[in-house]
């Protein structure tokens, strides 16, 4: 049960994920569920946060491709999406396929920032198949959330806002679907990657202080 959204305009994207996981089907449990990560090398930047409705393997399946964008020793979207490709198809052949019943179904969002300086680009991965949003998409949400989410998002967004914009998006979105989709939690973390390499996260007064400007949205909608 999970709530991950990626939003870019033409300043760059903006990424979150709220923090409920269920387990046992009824346990509730605090998790960070965006993970951002340095590669190796000056080349990229890159954040991964899941979505299923079964955990058992999400965090093995996500420490695998982290491990392996890392490696990744050039920014081409090819050879990143060829490298997400291999690594899922291995880990499924693996863990998933030959289980008769019960497979999981595990969604992913990447955001991928170049470094020093260029367009932060989303990829969106569903079981083995790894799409990178197109220049015309500029928004992607997955998990029990994503259907309010990606209404809201359609009502805010058309398209080539500025970072600051899409953080007031994040922000109201993630409250409305936590008050109103049972599973959701409290989005604890909404984090920015610029064009021109830089990132940073909202800070927690920082959020609460868009929550109040953007709560009477909700009365309009």
């Amino acid at each position: 049960m999970t709530l991950v959204a990626a939003l870019s305009g033409h300043e760059g994207a903006v990424m979150f994920a709220d923090t409920q996981e269920i387990v046992a089907g009824y346990s509730k449990r605090n998790v960070d569920k965006l993970c951002v990560y340095d590669g190796q090398n000056p080349l990229f930047r890159f954040a991964i946060a899941g979505a299923t409705n079964d955990a058992t393997y999400l965090e093995n399946l996500q420490s695998e491709m982290a491990s392996a964008l890392r490696s990744v020793c050039a920014y081409k979207l090819g050879t990143i999406s060829d490298t997400l490709t291999a690594v899922l198809t291995s880990f499924y052949a693996k863990h998933i396929w030959p289980r008769a019943t019960d497979k999981p179904h595990m969604q992913y969002l990447v955001v991928v920032q170049p470094l020093p300086e260029g367009r932060p680009e989303t990829f969106h991965i569903s079981e083995t198949a790894v799409n990178v949003l197109g220049i015309t998409t500029h928004e992607k949400s997955i998990g029990v959330g994503s259907y309010l989410a990606d209404y809201l998002i359609h009502l805010l967004l058309g398209g080539g806002e500025p970072l600051a914009q899409l953080c007031a998006a994040a922000v109201y979105v993630a409250t409305q679907v936590r008050e109103n989709i049972e599973g959701v939690g409290q989005v604890e973390r909404i984090a920015m990657f610029g064009n021109e390499g830089q990132y940073d996260e909202l800070t927690l007064s920082e959020r609460l202080a868009i929550e109040r400007e953007v709560s009477p949205i909700a009365e309009g909608i």
